[in-house]
C-alpha cells in the first residue's frame, strides 16, 4: 500500500490481566497507549484465554485520540508461532498483523456485505459471498473471482499476497481523514 512504519517505541509490559482479557475488555489496553492520535499501535497479547487471533476498531469509528486506536493481535497469529509450539500452520507467515492493520487503516473485509453492491467499499475487490478458510478460487457472487489472494480475506497466510490499487487508495484517504493527527506525524518522516 506504499505504507512503511518507523519503529518509535517497544514498551514490555507484564500485566496479566492484559495479557489474558486485552481482547474482550479492551480498556484494560488504554493506559498503554498514551499517544493515540499520533502513532499506529501495535499491541501484542501473550496469554489470551479468548482465542482471538486479532482485533481491530475501525478509525472512521473513533476520534482521533480516542486510545482505541490500535491494533491488538495475538502472539499465535505471528509468524513461526504455530510452527514452533506445534500451533494451527493456517496462520504461520505472521499475516494476522497485515490483516489487522488493514482494518487500522479502514479497510474492510472482501465479504463485506456479501455480494451486496456496496461490499467492500472498494471498487477493484471482487464480491464474495462468505470468507475463505482455504485457499481454493471460486466465484461465489459469480461476477469474478473471490479475491482468496487478499489480505483482507480469512483465507490461509500462505494464500494471501496483497492489497488491491482501491485498498491502497481507501487507506491513505481514511488515514488523511480520520487519523489526521498520525497523517501529520507520517509526513515529517
Amino acid at each position: 500500500m506504499q505504507i512503511s512504519f518507523k519503529l518509535m517505541n517497544i514498551t514490555i509490559v507484564t500485566d496479566s490481566a492484559c495479557a489474558r482479557e486485552g481482547f474482550t475488555q479492551s480498556h484494560l489496553l488504554h493506559k498503554y497507549n498514551q499517544n493515540a492520535g499520533g502513532y499506529f499501535t501495535v499491541v501484542i497479547i501473550t496469554n489470551d484465554k479468548s482465542g482471538i487471533l486479532g482485533q481491530t476498531t475501525f478509525p472512521q469509528d473513533l476520534t482521533d485520540d480516542d486510545p482505541e486506536h490500535m491494533v491488538v493481535v495475538s502472539s499465535v497469529g505471528f509468524r513461526g508461532h504455530a510452527s514452533r509450539h506445534q500451533g494451527d500452520m493456517m496462520y504461520d507467515e505472521g499475516d494476522t498483523v497485515v490483516h489487522e492493520a488493514g482494518h487500522g487503516f479502514g479497510l474492510y473485509h472482501t465479504f463485506e456485505g456479501g455480494c451486496s453492491r456496496d461490499g467492500d467499499y472498494v471498487d477493484d475487490t471482487e464480491k464474495e459471498m462468505m470468507p475463505h478458510y482455504q485457499c481454493v478460487r471460486d466465484s461465489s457472487c459469480g461476477s469474478g473471482a473471490d479475491p482468496v489472494h487478499n489480505f483482507m480475506d480469512y483465507s490461509p497466510d500462505a494464500c494471501m499476497v496483497g492489497f488491491t490499487e482501491g485498498q491502497k487508495r481507501r487507506a491513505w484517504c481514511v488515514l488523511e481523514n480520520h487519523r489526521t493527527g498520525l497523517f501529520q506525524t507520517s509526513k515529517k518522516w
